[in-house]
């Protein structure tokens, strides 16, 4: 496999992993069908992916927070939002 579809696929669990960490089912739900079809080299993962960020809605909207409904310290919020956006 590419060297940057093995990093693709790197990014996408990690961000699957934090989502569900902390109880994003929505986003978490939607990288999981990606990272599958991508690392079955399948190009609608990516397309699909990119989707993502646009619009009213979209994961660019999304803010890691209790008061969202996730399971999250005070903490924490503001370095698991950061590493969301990286």
């Amino acid at each position: 496999m590419d060297a940057k579809i093995v990093t693709l696929c790197k990014i996408l669990a990690d961000t699957k992993q934090l989502l569900g960490d902390v109880g994003e089912t929505r986003w978490e739900a939607w990288i999981a069908r990606d990272l599958i079809l991508v690392e079955s080299l399948d190009a609608y993962g990516l397309e699909h992916f990119l989707s993502a960020f646009g619009g009213m809605g979209s994961i660019n909207d999304l803010v890691i927070h209790s008061i969202n409904g996730h399971q999250i310290a005070p903490s924490d919020v503001n370095a698991v939002n950061e590493k969301l956006r990286c």
